[in-house]
């Protein structure tokens, strides 16, 4: 009884400070960190434990619950130890993922010591992590925030050794202060005694008096019961009855305390509530069966022996067939058998012990699957098919099916557990247990669950999910979800080193309002000038269209910038989710195969950029799959595709943007290849006419034909515009959909299209019109109309074609060279005119290549341009020495000719060597052989030069020192050092080892001169042994190691280039034929006749040009008017890759595994079997009993612990409002926000809070209440800013009508400043109008109520939230005055004087008018300084009587009292009182508007004068009796009822 008191009277349940700290026999700290723990009765009230867990431990609300049913005295062996390291694994995984409380017996053996072992790790794991990121990765400042581990030990303290110590005797064990010192030994404690595992993190120590020790199991129940329940965590509970405190066992206690309405309340648990059975004694089963009378799940594993297998065989066998007969015959004779070999000590001579532990063990089964729920899952550890690292999808699957179906359950339990499922990465649970059972049922995703799947690592799958249910990104993603994405994402160490450290060069702070750090990053990374902008996601967000972009637009963008987010975290598995829902996959492929290639550039690590190569090279892939399924449907369409311009990406086409993203093989593809081959051929065809055996090459019929004119009209075919377009509709017949977006569908599929071409176009017909006979006519038209072509037009068009201008840009360049040539070969000084034309020419050259690079420029800005300006300025500084010294040397004096000649030949040198570059690759034999040439050059020859310079530098030295040792030191020493060094490689230099004869010895040595040679003259090489041995080293390393690797390292290059060398000549064919179309049509020197015709038709455009329409049939004009983008069809194409790529992958894995899965294939095939048995024995539907949302049940709790004074919030003390958070809003269909009681308070945080702006215009009210209604603050906020209002002043300012204690805030504005809290006079319409915005809530010390004004300068309810923004119905901002007035009087008997009577007392009657079709009280708005008792008379005239009143006047109290003492009676006066004043809670109260009320109490004992004052038959007047039942809201019902109760107390 003592310790009872001592909980009663702590509201914190008994010593919630109290801790506890484990250190071994040699005191050493076992934990450093003490643990809390809370000792108390068993029949403890569950307030004690639960203000303990909620308030002194501070514990959080657990997503879910794990409690562990085993037993504290045994621990059986696992028969496979890696399955117990795989629950372990298991455990730990679901910790890790969402918020879980494991609840255990808290010993320091069995399952509970399995479990601490496993939390030891853990927390071992997340320190070492947790330093590495601190100290390591100084860079990374935000380490992965893990769920705080969460395990409380449930222990019997008649099972703890140190029991003593813990209940606060210290005789054997230290104490010091609040915590408690024991030790924890090695040794096995003999009995039942055991020491608590010291790495739980929280102890519940129960003590058990009763005999039986039954008194554990039901303080678990309870704790269970008191979790499950909704509002459990929240709701406050009474202390258990009589019964629950018995001194003896009372199974009907036990078994049935919980009631069928408790029972069904804990069928949808607010916080799941699991049971786990592992090994388990006989006291388990009775916690297990009421568990699962409460309908909450239990997991039984299977092959953890005991209770946990004799569970096992029951279910398996009741599931199978539950017939009495086999249960008699078989189930019961057999399972008392297992429980007899299990529990043999306690029930070897208690047959009574045994039949109720197998009864129980039935009953249990018989539970589960009671009301078509199956709450037990059976779980086989030692099945091949059972990897317990998975314990999350078990936990979800038997809480799954422990619910009933999932059409019953609310939206709240749905998100709960698609929550879970997410947590836990489950995402075929998802699909096959809420998504698929939910058959047509759509699940509306809300915001925070794609957002937490966006910001988890590996939930690419739920991403998709939500997407394939509908959910909208433009409708998420805004600039400042997007910034949160950059701040919270998992792999914050990617994108601050390798993205922001690479590309910025810095470590970046904070991403906040950094729009132009992330498009900077993404440019560099896409090469497109790409940018987000952070207001239109906003204004998507928003909903807000404009012209240039709808709803599939904003989704487009929205989505795109996801992708990149995900690519600049390095999520690729993420961008190709949302990339196969893009409308331009084509193009998104690209650019992401290229942002991946510029990582690999960033990294270092080999394993790191093969692994950013490969995923580009996937992307690259999807693109080419896209590319062969367009190609192979609709070739035209595809190359259309290719050239048209993107406007979301700075209107590069799709080729421009492989150029651009280095994509060789979408390059190389034979649909890019044809269109190139288009661009090249411009708008000829040149004609393969055969003359017998011999045929001419291309180049000569185009050679012939540019020269020589004639021979086009034999080799050459022009494209008319006519043909164009007859030739584009024909190609239109291929098509299998229709291409623009508003022009219909067209339907000839090319699978199903049997007929011919001739049928094809017989009977093409597009929106209704034929084109049969438009095309006939084309057709026919088109030899005529390349007849009409004029002569001037067919040359123009030649040499306007790429394919002509390389060949006349090539004959024209050797030409060129011809005459170089000849120019540096002259003698003497060479001739004047033929150095100013090869100079003039030059020049020509260079302003080609500086045209030429400026058109790159324009096109492809991210490109390098360094060797091209390096061109351009080595031709420049050429062309400056080779006029100053040949063309003037006379004219200024330098007269150098050798120096002339010298940059002459090194002039002629480069401009051969530029031929081979710009006309030899585009050849299909040498373009490639020059693709293996240059990466020997570039690669294996520069390795070897660096090889060999340093063998050479010391070779030099060594072999000239040796050979030539007193040479001196001059200019001939260098270079003969040199020579011999270098030509080595290509000469073998043997002549000075032979020496020389007239070479004469040295015979005198002396102090002043030093010989080391043989010789007196220097230059006489010594011949000795070590110079033929430096020699012969010298030529071993290089002429058969150093050139025998060079070859070797070229035959290596080019077997590996040759695989790839056609993609890259493909790839550079690119540019070779875009840099021929955009040169000029006549070559160099004759490029100045071209700048000369561009400017007279520049000048002549902008002077006197006038354009004219084309002349286009209107059967051209509606295929004209057909895009190549359709982006239905693209889309269809990306999914159409992506499943190809998918089934390509699902083979390759069934390959892999398929010889794992022969292993377990007899074992699933009797699991199949076992199933069909199931479902022919017992199909049943798990259903689930629906569950009122959680804010109905807030509203009946409310109705239910207010007893009908719901409304009088100020005076009953109530906290929270209830009927303004009603929805809809009166008036309108507009929705409130959904806001519960704990966020009712501003103080308590509400991120997610977004409630409904509504304010009703002036033009609304009245003609007498419109000129003084408040504006619209927030609208005109809107209007000017756009943006919230930023306060200009607060001002404190005194006011002599207000208390001493209130202030006055003023908030300016440009309309008009408002005075909270205070009377203001305002000028409206010219005259002076006073509004009171004092407010009339008086607070427990008399002190009035001083309202808050919240960031925007609007004042704040009072009371809380309401789910409305604005000012709504009312006329002000702030309190709205109201007075009403209670009316009652006795009834009497019709016709006599008496009265009636019920129950005992008199009835009373209450006045009420009907306003809108709805009852309500008398009264109200008090506007102003307009006395309060004047508005209750004057709505006393006006809307009880229907007669005016002079509203001038000025009563006072007593002025109102003595008004209604006229309509009593002479013998009696009127008995008025007043009721209230403070919050009136209503429906039209919100945010930033609410009502305040003053309600006075009138009642006349006898009413004959007020009855006959009252207008005969009206129909807005009524008497009505009182009672609680009233059809009147919940805060008028409170006056009357308390009216009522003034009544009673004074009669």
């Amino acid at each position: 009884m003592e310790m009872e008191d001592r909980f009663s009277s702590n509201p914190t349940g008994g010593n919630p400070v109290s801790y506890v700290s484990f250190s071994s026999d040699e005191d050493i700290a076992i934990d450093s960190e003490p643990k809390p723990y809370l000792r108390l009765p068993y029949n403890a009230s569950s307030n004690d434990w639960f203000n303990c867990l909620r308030y002194a431990w501070n514990l959080k609300p657990p997503s879910i619950i794990l409690s562990i049913f085993s037993t504290t005295n045994t621990r059986k062996r696992w028969h496979d130890q890696h399955q117990k390291e795989r629950f372990q694994m298991g455990l730990v995984k679901a910790a890790n993922t969402t918020p879980v409380w494991i609840l255990t017996n808290g010993m320091d053996r069995g399952i509970a010591n399995l479990i601490g072992d496993a939390i030891r790790q853990e927390k071992l794991k997340r320190e070492t992590s947790y330093m590495h990121n601190v100290y390591v990765q100084e860079g990374i400042r935000r380490h992965q925030r893990l769920p705080k581990l969460i395990v409380i030990g449930i222990a019997n303290t008649t099972l703890i050794d140190y029991e003593d110590a813990l209940a606060g005797d210290n005789s054997k064990y230290p104490q010091r202060g609040p915590t408690v010192m024991v030790k924890n030994g090695d040794k096995r404690l003999v009995g039942d005694k055991g020491e608590l595992n010291p790495y739980h993190t929280h102890f519940l120590l129960v003590d058990d008096t009763t005999p039986d020790k039954s008194g554990m199991t039901i303080f678990q129940v309870r704790v269970h019961r008191r979790m499950s329940c909704p509002g459990g965590y929240s709701r406050q509970n009474s202390r258990p009855s009589e019964s629950e405190q018995g001194a003896g066992r009372s199974d009907d206690v036990l078994l049935n305390m919980e009631t069928e309405e408790e029972n069904a309340r804990c069928m949808t648990a607010e916080v799941p509530v699991i049971g786990i059975v592992m090994q388990g004694d006989a006291a388990v089963v009775d916690l297990a069966l009421v568990h699962l009378k409460m309908q909450l799940p239990v997991i039984v594993m299977k092959g953890t022996g005991m209770l946990a297998d004799l569970l096992a065989f029951a279910f398996t066998e009741l599931t199978e067939r539950s017939d009495n007969e086999y249960l008699q015959s078989y189930i019961k004779p057999e399972l008392s058998r297992r429980i007899l070999h299990t529990f043999l000590e306690q029930c070897a001579n208690n047959d009574i012990a045994m039949r109720q532990i197998r009864d129980r063990i039935i009953e249990c089964v018989k539970v589960a699957k009671k009301g078509g729920r199956s709450c037990m899952t059976v779980i086989d550890i030692n099945s091949a098919s059972c990897d317990l690292a998975d314990l999350p999808k078990y936990i979800l699957y038997a809480l799954f099916k422990s619910q009933y179906r999932l059409s019953r359950l609310e939206p709240e339990q749905l998100h709960t557990n698609l929550r879970l499922t997410l947590d836990w990465n489950c995402p075929d649970m998802a699909v096959s247990h809420i998504f698929q059972k939910l058959g047509g049922g759509k699940i509306k995703i809300n915001k925070e669950l794609f957002e937490l799947a966006l910001l988890r690592k590996d939930r690419e799958d739920f991403i998709e999910l939500f997407l394939d249910h509908g959910f909208k990104i433009h409708k998420y993603l805004s600039h400042r979800k997007l910034e949160l994405l950059f701040e919270k994402g998992e792999d914050q160490g990617f994108f601050l080193n390798v993205c922001c450290g690479s590309i910025l060069g810095y470590h970046v702070e904070s991403l906040k309002d950094s729009q132009a750090t992330i498009n900077y990053m993404l440019n560099c990374l896409t090469g497109l000038n790409y940018k987000v902008e952070y207001h239109e996601l906003s204004m998507n967000v928003s909903g807000v269209e404009t012209l240039e972009q709808s709803a599939d637009s904003a989704e487009m963008k929205a989505r795109t910038v996801l992708i990149m987010w995900a690519v600049l975290f390095n999520r690729p598995k993420l961008a190709k989710v949302l990339w196969k829902r893009s409308e331009e996959p084509l193009v998104l492929a690209l650019v992401l195969h290229r942002m991946y290639n510029m990582y690999a550039k960033f990294y270092v690590e080999p394993h790191l950029v093969s692994e950013m190569k490969a995923i580009a090279a996937g992307f690259q892939d999807l693109a080419v799959g896209i590319l062969d399924i367009s190609w192979i449907e609709s070739p035209h369409r595809t190359l259309r595709m290719l050239s048209a311009e993107r406007k979301y990406w700075e209107n590069y086409s799709v080729i421009q943007v492989a150029y651009i993203s280095v994509a060789r093989k979408f390059i190389g593809h034979p649909c890019c290849q044809s269109w190139l081959t288009g661009i090249y051929m411009g708008e000829i065809e040149v004609k393969n006419l055969k003359w017998g055996p011999f045929a001419l090459p291309q180049p000569l019929k185009v050679w012939t034909s540019a020269f020589l004119i004639l021979p086009m009209y034999v080799w050459i075919n022009f494209n008319t515009r006519e043909s164009k377009e007859t030739r584009r509709a024909v190609q239109q017949t291929d098509l299998d959909e229709a291409d623009g977006e508003d022009e219909g569908e067209y339907t000839a599929e090319i699978e199903d299209d049997k007929t011919g071409p001739s049928d094809r176009l017989n009977n093409l017909e597009i929106d209704g019109i034929n084109m049969s006979h438009t095309l006939f006519h084309f057709m026919d038209k088109l030899k005529r109309s390349e007849q009409r072509l004029p002569l001037w037009r067919k040359v123009y068009k030649l040499w306007s074609a790429p394919v002509t201008k390389f060949w006349t840009f090539q004959t024209f360049y050797v030409f060129y060279l011809l005459l170089f040539s000849y120019a540096v070969i002259l003698p003497t000084c060479g001739d004047l005119y033929i150095d100013v034309a090869v100079w003039g020419w030059t020049l020509t050259i260079l302003m080609e290549i500086i045209r030429r690079t400026y058109l790159q420029y324009k096109l492809y800005r991210i490109l390098p341009l360094f060797l091209k300006s390096v061109e351009i300025v080595c031709v420049i500084v050429f062309l400056i020495a080779f006029l100053l010294l040949r063309i003037l040397s006379d004219e200024i004096g330098f007269h150098y000719p050798f120096s002339a000649k010298v940059v002459m030949c090194l002039g002629l040198m480069y401009f051969y060597m530029r031929m081979i570059v710009t006309y030899l690759p585009i050849s299909q034999t040498l373009g490639p052989m020059l693709v293996r040439i240059r990466r020997m050059v570039y690669v294996d020859f520069l390795d070897f030069m660096r090889v060999f310079l340093i063998f050479m530098a010391g070779g030099a030295v060594v072999m000239h020192a040796v050979i030539y040792p007193d040479f001196p030191i001059n200019e001939e020493l260098f270079r003969s050092a040199f020579h011999r060094a270098w030509f080595s490689l290509f000469i073998t230099p043997v002549s000075e080892l032979e020496g020389r004869q007239q070479c004469t010895r040295t015979e005198s040595y002396g102090p002043d001169r030093c010989v080391q040679g043989l010789f007196t003259d220097h230059t006489c090489p010594h011949t000795g042994v070590m110079s033929y041995a430096v020699v012969i080293t010298y030529l071993i390393i290089c002429k058969m190691i150093l050139v025998t690797l060079l070859f070797a390292l070229f035959s290596s290059t080019n077997q590996k280039i040759q695989p790839i060398a056609d993609e890259i000549w493909l790839y550079q064919r690119y540019s070779l034929v875009i840099d021929f179309s955009n040169r000029l049509r006549l070559p160099p020197p004759f490029t100045v006749i071209s700048y000369v015709l561009m400017t007279l038709e520049f000048i002549y455009r902008k002077l006197c040009c006038t354009c004219r329409a084309a002349d286009i049939p209107h059967g051209m004009q509606e295929l004209q008017r057909r895009e190549a983008l359709s982006y239905s069809y693209w889309k269809m194409c990306a999914h159409r890759c992506w499943l190809k790529k998918d089934e390509a992958g699902s083979k390759m894995v069934a390959s892999t595994n398929k010889d794992a899965s022969n292993a377990v294939l007899e074992e699933l095939l009797e699991m199949h079997k076992t199933s069909l048995r199931r479902v022919k024995d017992r199909l049943v539907e798990i259903e689930r009993a629906v569950f009122n949302g959680r804010m109905h049940v807030e509203n009946i709790h409310h109705l239910l612990e207010q007893k009908g004074v719901a409304g009088i919030v100020g005076k009953r003390g109530f906290d929270v409002h209830v009927l303004a958070r009603q929805s809809p809003y009166p008036f309108t269909d507009l929705p409130k926000y959904p806001v519960l009681d704990k966020y009712v308070p501003w103080t308590s945080e509400y991120s997610l809070y977004d409630p409904v702006i509504f304010s009703q215009p002036a033009s609304a009210y009245s003609d007498e209440l419109r000129s003084l209604v408040d504006p619209d603050i927030i609208e005109e906020q809107e209007v000017k800013h756009n943006r919230a209002v930023e306060v200009d002043a607060i001002v404190e300012q005194e006011n002599s009508d207000s208390d001493s204690d209130s202030c006055s805030l003023v908030v300016a504005d440009s309309a008009r400043s408002f005075a909270w809290n205070a009377i203001e006079s305002v000028s409206v319409n010219g005259r002076r109008v006073t509004v009171d915005r004092q407010s009339w809530i008086v607070s427990a010390d008399g002190s009035r109520c001083v309202y808050e004004v919240d960031v925007m300068g609007l004042p704040r309810n009072p009371w809380g939230r309401t789910g409305v923004r604005g000012r709504g119905v009312l006329c002000f901002w702030g309190p709205n005055h109201r007075v009403d007035m209670v009316i009652t009087r006795f009834k009497r008997r019709e016709g006599t004087r008496d009265f009636v009577y019920m129950d005992g007392k008199k009835m009373l009657m209450c006045l009420l008018i009907r306003e809108g079709g709805n009852l309500c009280l008398p009264g109200g708005y008090v506007h102003g300084l307009e006395s309060r008792y004047t508005v209750i008379m004057r709505s006393f005239m006006e809307k009880v009587l229907g007669e005016g009143v002079d509203s001038s006047r000025d009563d006072s109290a007593q002025d109102m009292i003595q008004f209604f003492n006229r309509y009593a009676s002479a013998s009696t006066r009127v008995r008025a009182r007043h009721l209230y004043t403070g919050y009136l809670d209503a429906v039209r109260n919100t945010d930033n508007a609410w009502i305040e009320s003053e309600c006075w109490h009138f009642h006349y004992d006898h009413a004959d004068v007020i009855d006959s004052k009252l207008p005969k038959e009206s129909s807005t007047v009524e008497w009505k009796p009182v009672s609680p039942d009233m059809q009147l809201p919940a805060s008028l019902v409170a006056l009357i009822q308390q009216a009522h109760d003034t009544l009673d107390s004074n009669n």
